[in-house]
């Protein structure tokens, strides 16, 4: 049995982790494609088509024409947002490691972006492995794993 609960969790941080690397993905190439930044923030469950103010991305993520935290339910009424946020699992955190204010990532038409950092993806309270998505300076997603040498993966117990 625990052998089969350990590929449920892999299978969920792994979908999850694709998922973060595809909107990216997306992203910088739509980004690049009109000419105009890109960007990405988590969602406020209280307030429809608004960024959330937090670092964690637990409740999804837009992804959005853009530059900055600024999405409203007007621009995306006029049509900003390219995704709206998809559920996560129960039980699993998105935590993004962005510089100040941390609660979104601007791609630009060049391909750049100042908010490089990473996405830690664990299920809280369970996982020793966390999901990590590094965002480099030129926009680029990348996706690894890693374990913490000790405890379980939290916002403060961060292996990425």
């Amino acid at each position: 049995m625990p052998g089969f609960v350990s590929a449920i969790e892999s299978n969920h941080r792994n979908t999850i982790t694709n998922r973060l690397m595809e909107d990216l993905a997306e992203a910088r190439l739509q980004a690049i494609a009109i000419s105009s930044s890109m960007a990405l923030c988590p969602s406020n469950s209280a307030v429809r088509n608004t960024c959330d103010t937090s670092t964690d991305w637990s409740d999804g993520w837009y992804v959005y024409a853009g530059s900055s935290s600024a999405l409203t339910a007007a621009s995306a009424a006029a049509g900003a947002v390219l995704r709206a946020p998809q559920p996560l699992p129960s039980g699993w955190v998105v935590d993004a490691h962005l510089p100040s204010p941390g609660n979104f990532l601007a791609l630009s038409a060049l391909s750049e972006t100042s908010q490089f950092g990473h996405f830690t993806i664990y299920r809280s309270g369970y996982s020793s492995t966390a999901g990590c998505v590094t965002v480099s300076s030129t926009g680029r997603a990348r996706s690894s794993t890693a374990s913490v040498t000790s405890g379980l993966v939290s916002t403060n117990n961060d292996p990425c």
